[in-house]
Order: C-alpha cells, then structure tokens, then sequence
C-alpha cells in the first residue's frame, strides 16, 4: 500500500491474522486506532463531558458550584442527566 492511502477493512483484517507476528500486531494496533477517531478530532462528547463534570462537582463541588453546574447541563441536555426526573405515573 502506498503511505498515506486507507487500507481497506479486508486487507486490515487478513494482515491482523498474519503468520508474521510483527505484521498482525501493527494490523491490529491500525484496528484499535481505528475506533479511536472522531469527526471532533477524538474529542469527548459534550454529553460525556457533562456527565463526568456532574459526578466532580457533586464529589467535590460548594452548594454554590453544585447548583450552578445542574443548572447549565440541565439547560443543554434536559432533566435526564441532573437527575431530576420526575416519577414514572
């Protein structure tokens, strides 16, 4: 394969189970990297992002900080992640 052209999944995947042990590593170091990139550059999602700031200031936030911060993720993603749902009927 010329550098810097994709290797096609069929090829990836018959050099993953490669005879040549050095040749099979780097096929599946390609897969696993594969799965790593993102249209956001490998970015974490913004969902994700919130959720993770939601358990640190709950761990480790003022009253103050706390409150703030449920109330920004709750306007960008609703009451399904703050946690304040109400009841099923």
């Amino acid at each position: 394969m010329p550098q810097g052209e994709k290797i096609p999944a069929k090829k990836l995947d018959k050099a993953a189970h490669s005879d040549n042990p050095t040749l099979a590593k780097r096929a599946r170091l390609a897969e696993t990297l594969k799965g790593l990139h993102r249209a956001e550059g490998g970015a974490i999602p913004p969902r994700r992002r919130a959720e993770t700031e939601l358990n640190r200031v709950s761990q480790f936030g003022t009253n103050a900080e706390k409150a703030e911060t449920r109330k920004r993720v709750r306007d960008r993603f609703g009451a399904e992640l703050t946690g304040n749902q109400e009841p099923p009927a």
